[in-house]
């Protein structure tokens, strides 16, 4: 008994030597030692830049002669990744997309598993696709892993002739952080020669999620601002009129599990809006 108990002693002190060394590694990552981990493997980073590349090799940045762009719409995929992948092969059969939106809850809860699921899906798309960040992608260790996955959360993309402004708008994931209204005013208020200007969110204003205040803030500037089109998720139901009564268009994107997305057809003079289910 005495013998046993010494090799069980040593075993126990063996592995415990063998779990430091591994966890003391600051070269390599050896392992995945939690599900919450916010390591992103560097192949997997800056993803916005490899499709904004895909970009440079189409004439869509001219924004002198391009003056019609299709836009297909998508959003909340969360945990439905099958649905998802069902909405890229139908958005594949569309010859005449020529970007993917995504806006925003790319995944459930915040777990690079999760954001590598929806990347090895999107990818799978024959054009490229920039995302804007949702508040279940700000949970557990999400945001960091959203910048490094795709890049800063407040962007804009210039294509064909339209500027979409790509806003971060997450209050209570983000600790009741107030979103950077002042960079979405200077991102705004410069249109440049763009004919169209359109605004991605992952919360629409009219959610209980922004404050009166924020709301406010939102809609002056939107309305001021001339945005053709204040785009959205969050609410997982398609909606798409004048929610104000004031003349301006805002929307609302289904969830892919409610099995639609949504083109936009953007030439010189018109919006068009299709619904499309799969």
């Amino acid at each position: 008994m005495r013998t046993q108990i010494n090799i069980r002693y040593l075993i126990s002190k063996v592995l415990l030597i063998v779990f430091m060394v591994l966890i003391s590694s600051s070269c390599i990552k050896t392992f995945d030692y939690s599900i919450y981990s916010a390591y992103v493997p560097v192949e997997y980073r800056n993803t916005r830049e490899s499709n904004f590349n895909k970009l440079k090799e189409t004439n869509l940045n001219d924004t002198i002669n391009t003056k019609t762009l299709n836009v297909a719409l998508i959003s909340d995929p969360h945990y439905s990744y099958n649905n998802l992948e069902d909405a890229v092969y139908s958005i594949n059969e569309h010859e005449e997309i020529d970007i993917i939106i995504a806006g925003g809850d790319l995944s459930d809860g915040g777990i690079l598993e999760e954001f590598l699921l929806f990347k090895y899906v999107m990818e799978q798309a024959t054009v490229p696709y920039f995302t804007v960040i949702g508040n279940h992608d700000c949970l557990a260790n999400g945001y960091p892993i959203y910048q490094e996955l795709f890049g800063p959360d407040n962007y804009t993309l210039r294509i064909a002739n339209c500027k979409f402004v790509f806003f971060n708008d997450i209050v209570w994931e983000l600790n009741v952080t107030e979103p950077d209204f002042f960079w979405l005013k200077s991102q705004i208020f410069d249109k440049g020669n763009a004919e169209h200007l359109f605004v991605v969110t992952h919360i629409p204003p009219y959610s209980d999620s922004f404050s009166p205040l924020q709301q406010l803030a939102y809609v002056t500037m939107v309305d001021s601002a001339k945005v053709d089109l204040s785009i959205s998720g969050h609410l997982h139901h398609h909606y798409y009129g004048d929610y104000y009564g004031n003349g301006n268009k805002y929307m609302t994107i289904g969830a892919v599990s409610k099995r639609h997305w949504v083109k936009l057809n953007i030439d010189e003079d018109s919006i068009n809006v299709e619904r499309i289910e799969f």
